[in-house]
């Protein structure tokens, strides 16, 4: 037996009788001059193989698949596939308006390794070594910069237009003000 400790993220390839043992090492099975004939084994080290899943996070549409990376190999990241948009509808409430809808679509500005946390990889960034366990799964979840309409003017006869609400009567804004819906409304 020999005993051999990889650095982290590679494990044993190449040889049938190479395991992991408890003590963090593989141990390799050699086999020496069986029957007068010489067995020689060469053990390789290759990158553990990982996957990285990228989660939605409040997106409105698009898919992404996962994708595999090998530790010890720079790769990029796959394009982002998700997008993020809400459409407003203007209810002119009996008056009048230019506009019946706007849409405000939200900028992917990259991944984060928590769904609370800040961008840590931009759009197809090149990374490595993000896990170093064997058939370990990396998520990222997508974070977004918000997106505004600009509310529009509207008129009925004998009234003066206040602004714009929503269904609750709460106020959105006025006239030339930006609003940034969280939902289609």
């Amino acid at each position: 037996y020999v005993w051999v400790q990889p650095s982290t993220g590679y494990k044993c390839d190449g040889v049938s009788n190479c395991s992991w043992n408890a003590s963090g090492y593989y141990t390799i099975t050699i086999t020496g001059n069986t029957g007068g004939v010489t067995n020689n084994e060469t053990a390789t080290f290759v990158g553990v193989d990982y996957s990285v899943i990228f989660n939605a996070e409040e997106s409105t549409g698009g898919t992404m698949s996962y994708q595999e990376f090998v530790y010890g190999t720079a790769q990029n990241l796959t394009g982002n596939g998700y997008e993020r948009e809400y459409t407003v509808t203007y209810d002119k409430n009996g008056g009048s308006c230019d506009e019946t809808s706007a849409v405000a679509t939200y900028t992917f500005a990259g991944w984060a390794t928590d769904p609370s946390g800040d961008v840590v990889y931009l759009d197809e960034a090149e990374v490595n070594n993000l896990a170093s366990t064997d058939g370990a799964e990396v998520n990222l979840y997508a974070k977004w910069t918000r997106a505004a309409v600009t509310l529009p003017s509207a008129s009925k006869d004998d009234y003066l237009f206040d602004g714009w609400y929503d269904e609750t009567d709460k106020i959105v804004g006025t006239a030339g003000t930006s609003y940034y819906p969280t939902a289609d409304v």
